[in-house]
């Protein structure tokens, strides 16, 4: 999924995007590896990253974007 998107976006830069994605999905994982599912504030920092995560779509896209006009 990382590279599909990358390919429908034209006017964007590749090279921001599947990296962007991959460096994300990299600290996704990381971070799902390290919840402790006894300890709630351990799920809930983890919840709040994932939202993190999502906001930082939105700046991934627009740096691709600047870049690859």
């Amino acid at each position: 999924m990382a590279t599909a998107g990358a390919a429908l976006l034209h006017d964007a830069s590749t090279a921001v995007l599947v990296g962007g994605h991959l460096a994300a999905v990299a600290l996704l994982w990381w971070w799902a590896t390290r919840v402790d599912l006894a300890d709630r504030t351990s799920i809930v920092r983890f919840y709040m990253r994932v939202w993190m995560l999502f906001f930082c779509e939105y700046v991934i896209v627009a740096a691709a974007y600047l870049v690859g006009s």
